[in-house]
């Protein structure tokens, strides 16, 4: 491969263009060239001008042969190189130069993608293949290979919801908060922010069930600097609301949640060392419950539904569903990196739903005008309308 990239169809791509631009080149060039002299001869011919026609007849032949060089140089080089070394990447590469062969090597490399995918049932592969796709020109090819991965898709989220929910004793889980710098997480990372963790004692205590991951994110007034105990800190937050789950009539929500709690208002959930805090979060976390690491949900309010937003734009890839509820603030650096994402968002103030539209997500956001802003997480939360037991948006958000 010329600098191990000829097999990329995209250079392929640019290669055929200027392929394209030096066979113009070869053919025009010599023919302006040619057409220039005979002109000039016939102009200086009709007037009788010896000087001119002496000076014309002196410049033909180096003329000619500059055309004739300018034609025949890139076939002959080709040419030799074929010759010569046959069998060389280079030689495959300039032969792979034509609109049907890029097509069949798009194809080609789309099956092998769509087949890793249905072999593996993997997100990664499944998204690599997905994202491909837009390189089919044939529409009735890219159709199948969508029908493909949507089969793929389905098995991939029917294997990662919970199963045997019922099993799993709720009675011992409970909130453990720990200071910055502190617990099990600082083994993985020795400069954490603070954080509680919602989790049985033990992971006996899930019976075999598989549970995934919930990551919470607080409001501005939650933050360490304003908080300075554990008490309180359960108080203000979801981990007030959890811990109280059964007196809204709902079954218990089928995930170990990690609540990180951001040092300052400044930070606005935006700094490395929190970053690398929740990566060390969910390895520990997936680690000691066995919990899988393609279905986290990240969700939060206020200052925590912005950071929703931010932290999955620096840590993309990592979170499969996203429920940013008044949005205080917020980063969307990648617009269509929300295409493969499930999310929805609530808010009190309808205009925040130009955010949603923007990342393609517009029929996802609910307004809930009238509705007090610190109200929003509780409602959101303990929505039950269907009245099955389970909280509509914990119920999109694992069950579905």
């Amino acid at each position: 491969m010329i600098l191990g990239i000829c097999d990329t169809p995209k250079v392929l791509e640019v290669m055929n263009i200027v392929n394209i631009i030096i066979t113009i080149i070869r053919i025009v060039v010599p023919i302006v060239l040619l057409f220039s002299l005979m002109f000039k001869l016939v102009n200086a011919s009709t007037k009788n001008d010896e000087d001119a026609i002496a000076s014309i007849k002196k410049k033909a032949v180096p003329n000619i042969i500059a055309a004739a060089l300018i034609f025949i140089v890139p076939v002959l080089v080709n040419l030799i190189v074929a010759v010569s070394f046959p069998n060389s990447e280079y030689t495959k590469c300039i032969a792979n130069i034509s609109s049907e062969k890029i097509e069949t090597i798009y194809t080609d490399k789309e099956d092998k993608l769509v087949g890793k995918a249905e072999e593996t049932l993997n997100i990664n592969d499944y998204v690599n293949a997905k994202n491909y796709l837009t390189n089919i020109k044939d529409n009735s090819k890219r159709e199948s290979y969508e029908a493909r991965l949507e089969e793929v898709k389905k098995i991939i989220d029917e294997g990662r919801q919970p199963q045997n929910t019922d099993k799993v004793n709720y009675s011992n889980f409970k909130w453990t908060y720990y200071s910055p710098n502190s617990g099990p997480v600082s083994e993985y990372y020795t400069r954490t922010i603070s954080y509680a963790i919602w989790a049985p004692d033990s992971i006996s205590d899930l019976n075999g069930t598989v549970l995934p991951i919930m990551i919470w994110l607080h409001g501005a007034g939650e933050t360490y600097d304003k908080v300075s105990n554990g008490d309180k800190y359960l108080n203000r937050s979801l981990m007030k609301m959890v811990s109280e789950w059964d007196k809204y009539g709902l079954k218990q929500i089928p995930a170990i949640i990690i609540a990180p709690q951001a040092p300052q208002v400044a930070d606005h959930w935006s700094t490395y060392r929190i970053y690398e805090s929740i990566r060390a979060m969910i390895r520990y976390v997936s680690e000691e419950y066995n919990c899988p690491t393609d279905n986290i949900a990240l969700v939060g309010h206020s200052m925590g539904g912005g950071g929703v937003l931010l932290i999955n734009d620096n840590m993309r890839g990592t979170f499969r569903t996203l429920v940013p509820m008044s949005p205080g603030y917020g980063y969307i650096g990648h617009a269509d990196e929300y295409l493969t994402l499930r999310v929805k968002g609530f808010d009190e103030d309808c205009t925040v739903a130009k955010v949603f539209k923007w990342m393609h997500h517009e029929n996802d956001f609910t307004c809930l005008q009238g509705m007090k802003h610190e109200d929003v997480p509780e409602y959101v939360l303990t929505k039950d309308d269907n009245g099955d037991g389970v909280s509509d948006i914990i119920e999109w958000m694992y069950l579905e």
